[in-house]
């Protein structure tokens, strides 16, 4: 009952990014276990877009982001919605579910968020991790966890299962 009290005690968008989060964490989810971290991901990508044709909107390239105070106090506003809602899901949501579910909700405010994955070594071998920055700022996580994780550089073409040729023979044709 004090968690309905909660939840309605939020202001009305904030709700909709808690419901869009429960959302996006059970669907990437379950996604995620049945097909692969591909899939779930390219489901973020569209779940991030799903409004009306007439109010669809891109995020600017990552390249070109230099973020606003205000978008960077939105991201981080969301980010710590999403953290909240998956630390009270019963099982436990990876850090990766976490940032595709916080990057859909990052692109639905037209923010740009880039998803990031590191590895550092440990004894019973690597330790890999995932989070969401926005113009080179983790929002998800610690400001310090690129110091932590070493960065791979998986390029957009990892996650969307499709290399450059494969692109640009398809906008020839």
């Amino acid at each position: 009952m004090v968690a309905w009290r909660n939840f309605r005690a939020l202001p009305r968008a904030d709700r909709r990014i808690v419901l869009w989060a429960i959302g996006l964490n059970v669907s990437l989810n379950f996604v995620n276990r049945v097909a692969g971290a591909k899939r779930a991901y390219r489901l973020s990508e569209r779940a991030g877009s799903w409004r009306g044709a007439s109010e669809r909107r891109q995020p600017a390239s990552i390249q070109e982001v230099s973020a606003t105070n205000t978008e960077m106090s939105v991201a981080a506003h969301v980010a710590g919605l999403v953290n909240h809602v998956s630390s009270r899901f019963p099982a436990k949501s990876a850090c990766l579910v976490r940032s595709m579910t916080l990057r859909a909700l990052l692109i639905r405010q037209n923010i740009a968020g880039e998803l990031v994955v590191g590895a550092k070594p440990s004894v019973g071998g690597p330790l890999a991790h995932a989070w969401i920055e926005v113009a080179g700022i983790p929002m998800n996580d610690a400001g310090d966890i690129a110091m932590e994780y070493s960065r791979f550089d998986l390029g957009a073409d990892h996650w969307t299962g499709q290399s450059a040729g494969r692109e640009a023979q398809r906008v020839a044709t």
